[in-house]
């Protein structure tokens, strides 16, 4: 079982942190969830 980060709020920099860490953490292992409050 790999990492996993939560990254709290959709808002341009929860956006932002998200594809940097998807991007720079190349290791098939690691899930990244990004959460929202809002539904839109």
């Amino acid at each position: 079982m790999g990492a996993k980060i939560i990254v709290l709020g959709g808002g341009f920099g929860g956006a932002t942190a998200a594809q940097k860490l998807d991007k720079y953490l190349l290791n098939d292992d690691i899930d990244i969830t990004l959460i929202e409050k809002n539904d839109s």
